[in-house]
């Protein structure tokens, strides 16, 4: 029998709050535009100040949106009770006046995405081996440590914000599911998903397990060494068949970020991008769990192949409709 995550009513209780919507109005000056960070969704982002001087960031559902309410109830299951360093912390949620809102912790570095294929801050090799490290953590948190194997379903950079200090910060459960003891269902709605970092295997057959996690965290860490997102980093589906040759070659080179061409740790560059390339095999038995990712990325000692060029015709089919398809996605980026 699958644990099943914990419902609204069963989450009051220490850490966790529940707001009025006149507080939160007041903590964001009427959800003035100024105060707005980001859109997401099926929500806007604001940042605020508590009347206790806290500074948080609180999410506001869109009204009379099917997709805002079943995104704001699997928020608040698989969220309230997460406690891990690199998962964004959730303090509280208001449900009146027709409003749905969600209040976390402070992020005041935003989105991943911003900062690592934007202008506005540059991050040397360190800074991003700690980030990537983080998303590892938390992920592999979700996958295996927190009472129950949670997918969060739609893991890429814009879902992963920064605190003060660049922590990563894994939000947006708004697709998170829980997986069965076998790690596999069949997910026979539309698709959920961000296009880009989405496992093949769950667009064609609607299948999903942790590992299609596994997969979108191995093309976040390529965008987070090549500054590139999906779109602009595979112009087309034999961009990507080609990466394990390239690989080898050590023509990824001249992919990475050339902010980074300086650097003296270019070895574990190229181990992480050997670890991307294991990440995102079409074939989701072929891919690593978060643990042995984590493994991968800690001991210097450890010595990874770069994986067989694809070479099926499945392999092929699955990259082109999955990865650079046009398919429908509920929740466009």
């Amino acid at each position: 029998m699958v644990e099943t995550a914990p419902c609204i009513h069963e989450l009051n209780g220490p850490g966790f709050s529940g707001f009025h919507f006149s507080q939160l109005l007041a903590a964001t000056n009427n959800f003035a535009f100024r105060c707005k960070i980001r859109s997401c969704g099926c929500a806007d982002v604001y940042k605020g100040r508590l009347d206790s001087g806290l500074e948080v960031m609180i999410k506001r559902f869109y009204q009379n949106n099917s997709h805002s309410s079943l995104a704001f109830e699997n928020e608040v299951r698989f969220h309230a009770k997460l406690l891990h360093k690199n998962v964004a912390k959730l303090i509280g949620c208001c449900s009146e006046r027709g409003e749905a809102l969600l209040v976390y912790e402070s992020l005041p570095n935003g989105c991943l995405s911003d900062v690592v294929t934007g202008t506005r801050v540059l991050l040397n090799w360190s800074e991003r081996f700690k980030i990537i490290l983080g998303i590892a953590r938390g992920v592999a948190y979700l996958h295996d440590c927190c009472g129950i194997q949670i997918m969060h379903g739609d893991l890429n950079p814009q879902r992963i914000l920064l605190d003060s200090y660049m922590t990563p910060k894994i939000t947006d459960f708004a697709f998170a599911k829980v997986c069965s003891p076998d790690g596999r269902e069949r997910h026979k709605r539309s698709l959920l998903g961000t296009r880009g970092y989405m496992d093949p295997g769950y667009v064609i057959n609607r299948i999903y397990s942790v590992k299609s996690d596994v997969y979108s965290f191995g093309i976040t860490l390529l965008e987070i060494i090549t500054a590139k997102r999906p779109d602009a980093l595979f112009k087309d589906a034999g961009d990507l068949l080609r990466l394990p040759t390239m690989a080898k070659s050590m023509e990824m080179y001249h992919m990475i970020d050339p902010a980074l061409h300086g650097e003296s740790r270019m070895t574990e560059i190229m181990k992480c991008i050997q670890i991307a390339l294991w990440c995102s095999r079409p074939n989701a038995g072929d891919r690593p769990s978060m643990w042995d990712v984590l493994l991968m990325l800690s001991c210097e000692s450890a010595t990874l192949r770069v994986p067989e060029p694809f070479q099926s015709q499945c392999d092929t089919q699955e990259l082109c409709e999955g990865v650079l398809s046009d398919s429908e996605i509920t929740e466009p980026r």
